[in-house]
């Protein structure tokens, strides 16, 4: 039994190079004097967003004193505008019950429901919208500042 070989099997040629063709990293190696590096450099991209994105100098004092205030604005201490909502809508309830259960004026239950639960749901009611009024007006007071305070993007050359 022979083996026999077809003739295009008995001669190699590798495939033709290509390679050269596509785009590689920009790669340089120096003299191999004991410390070798290599650096290789890409191209980057950017979204387009950041693509048109500018530049705008902020001064470091004006960052400081924006984050401070910040700070102070966002530090979130025990909400006493919300106890006193609170309070003045359970008093406002009870009056309200009081009255569906027919409980009289005679009771000692309807002297605390009708004579002393109503002035403390009005006054609890009327301090929680001052509070409120003035917390938002002070947010708003330091907002203004602070957009004041820091450099318009769109305004900038």
């Amino acid at each position: 039994m022979t083996d026999t070989i077809p003739p295009s099997m008995t001669e190699f040629s590798p495939p033709s190079a290509n390679a050269a063709r596509e785009l590689t990293a920009d790669v340089t190696v120096p003299a191999a004097d004991g410390t070798s590096v290599v650096h290789q450099a890409y191209p980057l991209r950017q979204p387009m967003e950041e693509a048109t994105e500018i530049l705008v100098r902020v001064r470091g004092s004006t960052l400081r004193r924006v984050r401070k205030r910040l700070v102070a604005l966002s530090n979130a201490s025990f909400p006493w505008p919300e106890l006193l909502l609170c309070m003045a809508t359970l008093a406002a309830g009870g009056v309200l019950g009081a009255i569906a259960s027919d409980v009289t004026l005679k009771e000692l239950r309807g002297k605390l429901f009708y004579l002393l639960l109503p002035p403390l749901a009005v006054g609890c009611g009327v301090a929680y919208g001052m509070l409120r009024f003035n917390k938002s007006v002070s947010a708003s007071a330091i907002a203004r500042d602070l957009l004041d305070e820091i450099p318009d993007p769109d305004k900038t050359t």
